[in-house]
């Protein structure tokens, strides 16, 4: 049995907020709204390379000053009322997202490698990425790489959602993506019917499909995907 699930998925937006909120307002003027977003991470921007103090503050900041047209937060809940979000951080994020708007009451949820329940699927991923400097949140190195994905794995996922691209998947240019998640794409049994990511911005915007499996790279941008869903049984 098949059916269609419309996303709205963005990423990596590094706070250009007007943009996102023009997007969304503009398509859901003239489509039919989606069933689900899904921001894969760096919704925010900073002004330290990774001070986490300095990021804390100035990101909660940013998100709840009111300005004249209303708060950050208050004008996202309005753009995407009320369909549900999933949100997965990426190094660029030192605030929680879907905690902020869930405490304004907002249906959110943080994808984790244990999984979310949603619409009938299993939604799985983690934020981490690839050592670069050791500046950014979720830099991790190989041995931790492979735990989350092996937990990610158990929960045995219908969809992943993560910040950075398995190796050799929509990470063309600058070469980031996570070679352990390709070896379990490539090689551990799963079910995973789709994989939403962002973080390598020379390829936002793109999707293929490989292996099975349709690939969503939402970096820099807004995009609406449908994506036919095959249920079990």
């Amino acid at each position: 049995m098949k059916r269609l699930l419309k996303i709205g998925h963005f990423s990596d937006i590094h706070g250009h907020i007007e943009p996102l909120l023009t997007g969304i307002e503009d398509y859901r003027k003239n489509e039919t709204s989606p069933d689900l977003w899904i921001c894969t991470g760096d919704f925010f921007s900073n002004v330290t390379r990774g001070v986490v103090s300095a990021e804390e503050k100035y990101q909660h900041r940013w998100l709840h000053t009111p300005l004249e047209d209303g708060s950050v937060i208050t004008r996202l809940i309005e753009a995407l009322s009320p369909i549900p979000l999933l949100w997965v951080p990426g190094n660029h994020d030192y605030i929680n997202l879907s905690w902020e708007l869930a405490n304004k009451g907002y249906p959110t949820w943080e994808v984790t490698p244990e999984g979310v329940d949603l619409m009938g699927l299993k939604f799985s991923g983690f934020r981490h990425i690839n050592y670069i400097a050791g500046e950014w949140a979720g830099e991790s190195y190989e041995d931790t790489l492979s735990a989350l994905v092996e937990r990610t794995w158990n929960s045995n996922p219908d969809i992943l959602v993560t910040h950075s691209p398995p190796s050799g998947i929509l990470d063309s240019t600058e070469g980031y993506g996570i070679v352990c998640l390709s070896s379990a794409l490539t090689y551990k049994p799963h079910k995973i019917q789709a994989h939403f990511f962002g973080h390598c911005h020379d390829d936002g915007g793109v999707d293929i499909e490989h292996m099975g499996v349709r690939f969503f790279n939402g970096a820099t941008r807004l995009k609406f995907v449908e994506l036919e869903i095959r249920d079990e049984g």
